[in-house]
């Protein structure tokens, strides 16, 4: 039988190597603001974005989905991605406005499997959040109980392993979602909400000439009210561009048309954009870089010597 102590020292060196191999040897991510219009659909280049401000050292923020705001701040979702643990957690932030500087950071949901793209609905005044989990092979429906701050569980809403759902209808009919043995490949799989059954059943499936069919976040409805599904590019890497595709429903099936794409324009966060999710009259995004090289070469030896 393994000692305590023995045990103890592995998850110590454990933890150590996490934080090196995350700090230095990993894509750091972080959460940014844009003005939305319309013209993120025929513009050539992204907006310039506001990056958060916050100092935690031992984390980064991705996946950002404004919930709520007030005159002063705004209240958003998002996957936090710990370094000791190399696995992502649900936490709501509460940022400012005027500088989008963080204010208040609290875990809401934290379980064994990682965690991400927390999606929402409202409904009937409650807020509910059905994010990503697909290691746990389902997709699972919370509610969020805004005074304990803390998501409580619904029901599975499908045993499939859901990579970063959307709706894509107001009755909440129709999801598109990739699985997660091809999530960042071409194949976009459509569900639809069985009323007998009450649970999703997949529908049929839209198959893109490159690697567009990941989602980005929720639809967003144009002046012109054509509805808009935000897409990932993970042609050649994961997440490395948007794509904006229009929804329409014909012959009672989803289909998506691409309108345009869009890649980080950014002198810090320069590899990669995987999030678009509107409220309002800004836009919440997401973007990410790379460590140094030699970062990457200290983390490669500490591996060959492991």
């Amino acid at each position: 039988m393994v000692s305590r102590s023995v045990m103890n020292i592995k998850k110590t060196i454990r933890k150590w190597v996490n934080l090196f191999h995350s700090h230095f040897a990993d894509d750091v991510y972080n959460i940014g603001i844009i003005p939305h219009s319309d013209d993120i659909l025929t513009c050539a280049s992204m907006p310039a974005i506001k990056w958060l401000s916050h100092t935690f050292n031992d984390r980064w923020f991705a996946d950002p989905f404004i919930v709520a705001e007030d005159i002063d701040t705004y209240t958003i979702f998002v996957e936090t991605y710990y370094y000791d643990v190399r696995k992502g957690a649900l936490g709501v932030i509460v940022a400012d406005k005027k500088d989008f500087k963080l204010q208040s950071y609290k875990d809401i949901l934290v379980l064994p499997t990682h965690l991400s793209f927390p999606c929402y609905y409202y409904e009937d005044g409650e807020l509910y959040v059905y994010p990503e989990n697909s290691n746990s092979g389902n997709n699972t429906l919370y509610r969020y109980d805004w005074q304990k701050q803390e998501m409580i569980k619904i029901a599975i809403q499908c045993n499939y392993p859901w990579t970063d759902a959307a709706i894509m209808s107001g009755d909440r009919k129709w999801i598109t979602t990739t699985y997660r043995q091809d999530c960042n490949g071409s194949i976009c799989h459509v569900f639809f909400y069985d009323d007998f059954n009450k649970k999703y059943i997949h529908k049929h499936d839209i198959a893109f000439l490159d690697n567009t069919a990941r989602g980005a976040g929720l639809p967003f409805m144009t002046v012109d009210g054509r509805l808009i599904r935000p897409a990932q590019n993970c042609n050649n890497g994961y997440g490395l561009g948007l794509v904006f595709q229009e929804v329409t429903i014909e012959d009672d099936k989803l289909i998506l048309k691409e309108i345009n794409r869009l890649y980080p324009n950014d002198k810090k966060y320069n590899i990669g954009l995987h999030t678009y999710n509107r409220f309002g009259n800004v836009a919440i995004v997401d973007g990410y870089h790379n460590p140094s090289k030699f970062g990457v070469w200290c983390w490669n030896q500490i591996k060959r010597f492991i």
